[in-house]
Order: structure tokens, then C-alpha cells, then sequence
């Protein structure tokens, strides 16, 4: 099952393209905190203006905070030397957490969500967010560069015109599917986590819509296309546009 906190743990891995930090743009930001919330936590990453940084992750059984001073190397990209650092046992070691550290702007072409992204990557923590797990960086949206309504998109193989996560509601029970086609595998659609496990998802459900297909798919006496969506704890799967009702 795709869930918002296995997309996290991917996101690093994403294609992206060079930005970069100039003596132009930079200022623009600075004194900004940038945040990504998802179902078992959230991390805050703080740059502030007056040369001083805050990255704080929080997870169920896993925490760390550090901060400390920042820098432009001659490449415009961030350098971080932490101050004071903290992890969920109560231990300094800086290494524990995001420790020294680079930051630096890049355009996302692939990303649903922003345009452009502060990349976080720490140089000695190569179990940054989960124990067990290897990865060393994550990436956090810029809110001013989010990726505009009508934006052509690719997820995976599919084609997709961006909607700006419009609130809809399911018409009817509609089943969940992994790719935009009938002979799409269902999954199963789980309202919370550790909840119970439901074959479809039921009428009445509050759904996001990220996306839709470029083409109409006929399914019966139906013409309609295929939505990308949100919904529960299910994190961009796909439901027949037909038994989607778009909130007013």
C-alpha cells in the first residue's frame, strides 16, 4: 500500500534539476521555515536570516532537533555547522541527527506538488529519518512555487493533468486502484492508520483530487476520466472520475 510516509522515504531518490541559490534570489529564501506534515510526523527545517538554522524531526518512537550557524560555500550551495543537537534518547551526538549539513534550491519537473524545493542532504547521518532505513537527505516544498492547476504531470507511466487538490466527495462506494484502469489492481482503502481494511471506499468519503488522466476512459455506459487522488491513508491512488462528486 502507497502511503504519504513511503513517498517520503522516496523523495530523495527523485529526478531534479540544478536551481541554485543566487546573490539575487536568496533573500527571498531566507527567514522562512519550510515544513512537510504527513501521518506519522512531520519535519521543520527553520532558515534564518540572520546566518542561524532550526531542523527538527518528529516521528512515532524517533525524534531529533539540531541548530546552529549557516554559511554559502562558493557554489551558492548551504553549509551548516550544527550548535546543539538532540535525539529522542536525550543524546548531543549531532552525528544522531541531521548534523553538518548542506541545503540547496532545486526545480522539481517531476514533483506534483512544488516547482521547487529546498534540498536538505546531512553528511553524516546516513539514517536521517528512519533507524534501519538508508537515506541521508529530504526535500521540502517551497509554498510560493507550488506546481499551478492545468500543469501537465507524469506519474509513473501515466500522463496527468494537474486539478490543485480539490475537495470531492465519493458518490458511491468506489474501488481504489493503482494504476487508472479497470484492470488496475484495488487496493485496499484504509481510513486511518491501524484501521480496518475495506474493500472499496465508502459513499460519502471525503476525497482530495490531485490530478486526472488526458483522456476520457469508457468503463460501461460511462465516458469519463480517471482521478489521482487522496484519500484516507491511501496517497495517490485512482478512482473512476464518474463516482467522484468535486465539492462547490
Amino acid at each position: 500500500m502507497k502511503t504519504l510516509f513511503t513517498f517520503l522515504l522516496s523523495i530523495s531518490s527523485m529526478a531534479i534539476f540544478a536551481q541554485g541559490f543566487t546573490s539575487e534570489n536568496f533573500s527571498s529564501y531566507t527567514g522562512k521555515t519550510y515544513t512537510c506534515n504527513y501521518l506519522l510526523g512531520n519535519i521543520e527545517f527553520a532558515l534564518n536570516k540572520d546566518n542561524t538554522y532550526s531542523a527538527k524531526y518528529e516521528s512515532e518512537g524517533y525524534y531529533w532537533s539540531c541548530s546552529g550557524t549557516w554559511k554559502f560555500n562558493e557554489k551558492m550551495i548551504i553549509e551548516m555547522e550544527p550548535a546543539v543537537c538532540f535525539d529522542n534518547n536525550g543524546d548531543s551526538d549531532c552525528s544522531k541527527t541531521l548534523g553538518k549539513a548542506t541545503a540547496e534550491l532545486v526545480k522539481d519537473n517531476i514533483s506534483l506538488d512544488y516547482a521547487e524545493c529546498i534540498k536538505v542532504t546531512s553528511l553524516v547521518n546516513n539514517e536521517l529519518l528512519v533507524i534501519g532505513e538508508k537515506g541521508n537527505s529530504f526535500q521540502l516544498g517551497v509554498e510560493w512555487q507550488k506546481v499551478p492547476e492545468g500543469s501537465k504531470r507524469k506519474f509513473e507511466e501515466t500522463e496527468i493533468i494537474m486539478m490543485g487538490e480539490k475537495a470531492a466527495t465519493a458518490a458511491t462506494g468506489v474501488y481504489i486502484r493503482t494504476t487508472p484502469s479497470v484492470k488496475g489492481t484495488a487496493v485496499k482503502y484504509i481510513a486511518e492508520l491501524s484501521g480496518t481494511q475495506n474493500d472499496f471506499v465508502p459513499k460519502g468519503t471525503s476525497v482530495t483530487v490531485i490530478a486526472r488522466t488526458t483522456e476520457k476512459d469508457k468503463l460501461d455506459k460511462y465516458e469519463n476520466y480517471w482521478y489521482l487522488v487522496n484519500v484516507g491513508t491511501n496517497y495517490r491512488v485512482w478512482m473512476y472520475a464518474e463516482f467522484v462528486k468535486l465539492n462547490k
